[in-house]
């Protein structure tokens, strides 16, 4: 038994109606290729109309004159999280960062967390940060704590509504 097609046909038996969210969407083009990204929102007709909202992205590219779906993904949008519930997590970052605690500060980032240096440079072959320990090595180090100089909570803050150029 494949598991892919019981997937699918599972899917198709509930007798799925799309709808794409046009304000959450994105495309690109280019020469031989163009990508659609965004929201859509399924209406499970077989299933007591019930509605599911997920996040897609399609590559095409144009294959002996026709386009072709090159790349296709698609999964279930999380439960959103609330403007509050992000200013919340900013701070618990903010604290951790002027609490002069490494691995509280290091703890605010996923286990596969990708941070720029200050240093970074492709040229100086100073490369990204990649996961905890790498992020807790470079600020252990010698000149990277505290961070910029960073010494107490109110040397951090968060600015609202700033017009980006």
């Amino acid at each position: 038994s494949n598991p892919m097609k019981a997937y699918f046909d599972n899917f198709l038996d509930k007798e799925p109606e799309v709808d794409i969210i046009e304000y959450q969407r994105k495309i690109e083009t280019g020469p031989g290729w163009a990508t659609d990204a965004g929201t859509y929102k399924f209406t499970m007709v077989a299933d007591e109309s019930k509605k599911v909202k997920a996040r897609y992205y399609f590559k095409y590219v144009l294959e002996d004159g026709e386009w072709k779906i090159s790349e296709h993904h698609s999964s279930v949008m999380p439960e959103p999280i609330t403007e509050a519930e992000v200013r919340s997590l900013s701070n618990l970052w903010k604290d951790a960062i002027t609490s002069g605690d490494i691995d509280a500060f290091a703890k605010r980032y996923s286990s596969n967390a990708v941070l720029i240096p200050r240093t970074y440079s492709t040229t100086r072959g100073v490369p990204l940060l990649t996961g905890i320990e790498s992020i807790k090595t470079h600020f252990a180090g010698e000149g990277n704590w505290p961070i910029w100089g960073v010494s107490s909570a109110s040397s951090v803050e968060f600015f609202e509504d700033i017009e980006m150029p």
